[in-house]
């Protein structure tokens, strides 16, 4: 999944074609994190990285959780998953196959079985040269 990400459109495009879109950079990919989330009436897998968790998705968690939307986390950093069950504690944790804060993932999120978002943190190869890691979701 990261070379396939790594090998898209340049990193501030968003298209959208046949329901699958690619979207570049982390204020971009994080709304469409919580309009999933905002959008989702049953179920949610989440998994993600300690430093790609925001507020926003934190709020819009815990406001699925009082819409009677079961969250689903697993396979995050124990920093990543103690800042969710702070904000949302009704989320249920599960085992996942593989330790997601060991792999150049960004975010996993299943909304209702219908909607999948995958990030990936990529590194930006700019003019100047690397910058820090930014984010590449599909």
């Amino acid at each position: 999944m990261t070379d396939a990400l790594n090998s898209l459109e340049p990193k501030t495009r968003s298209t959208e074609q046949h329901g699958v879109w690619t979207v570049t950079n982390r204020e971009p990919i994080t709304d469409r994190v919580v309009t999933f989330i905002e959008g989702s009436t049953e179920e949610i897998v989440y998994m993600t990285v300690a430093n790609l968790l925001t507020e926003a998705i934190i709020d819009a968690l815990q406001a699925a959780t009082e819409r009677g939307v079961t969250i689903w986390l697993a396979g995050m950093s124990p920093a990543a998953t103690e800042k969710i069950r702070q904000g949302v504690p009704d989320a249920k944790l599960f085992d996942s196959l593989w330790d997601w804060a060991d792999v150049p993932a960004g975010c996993l999120l299943m909304a209702d079985q219908e909607k999948t978002l995958a990030s990936v943190l990529v590194a930006d190869e700019g003019e100047d040269g690397p910058e820090p890691c930014d984010e590449t979701a599909i």
